[in-house]
């Protein structure tokens, strides 16, 4: 059945439910909606076997169908053993990643959607571009402050930020607290005196 024998089918079903003629936009609706089924059977049936092993292999599984169609496409120009061995390697790499690097805190991953991996060619880059040597530090969102210094509040009455919860300080603040809160309450300290003093003062 050819396309315009297809779209006559449907709209004439489409008017026996309405029990009226359809409108020139419901035609073009009805049209647009036959187009984009066909379309997407002819996308699924240009999908090879080996796209779906090489896709089982990378580490990100979202958007299935796309990642497919664009694995499909970088075997039109590359061999099926050259991109199984390529998504490996940049699987091994996207495990070592710590999580804190991996994860951001709005919830978002790093690693690439595969359908963007693999229609951009990413898979022909270096693969130490796919390590992340300087990524053992947390994340911000996941950094744990070290002790809080009991009574830097009182020892610094004039600090900025000093309403602010412990865990929200940076981490050049909460060192020079850290460091210089003793002190401070040292020298804040009322000085006592003794009797010779008063006596001298009273004299």
């Amino acid at each position: 059945m050819t396309f315009r024998e297809k779209l006559i089918a449907n709209c004439t079903l489409k008017a026996k439910e309405l029990g009226r003629r359809l409108t020139s936009m419901e035609i073009v609706e009805a049209a647009s909606a036959l187009h984009e089924t066909a379309s997407k059977a002819r996308r699924k049936s240009e999908i090879v076997p080996a796209a779906e092993s090489i896709y089982e292999l990378y580490p990100r599984k979202v958007g299935k169908e796309d990642a497919l169609l664009a694995i499909t496409g970088a075997l039109r120009k590359h061999e099926a053993a050259y991109l199984l061995d390529k998504t490996s390697q940049f699987a091994e790499a996207v495990r070592s990643w710590p999580s804190s690097y991996r994860y951001m805190q709005d919830g978002g991953d790093r690693c690439p959607n595969p359908g963007t991996w693999y229609r951009q060619g990413r898979f022909a880059d270096d693969v130490s571009t796919w390590r992340r040597r300087g990524a053992h530090t947390p994340a911000p969102h996941q950094k744990v402050s070290p002790p809080e210094p009991a009574g830097w509040r009182d020892a610094f009455p004039e600090f900025v930020d000093r309403d602010k919860p412990w865990h929200d300080l940076d981490t050049i603040q909460q060192t020079f607290l850290i460091n210089n809160t003793a002190t401070a309450a040292h020298f804040s300290e009322p000085v006592e005196q003794d009797d010779d003093q008063t006596r001298l003062r009273q004299a």
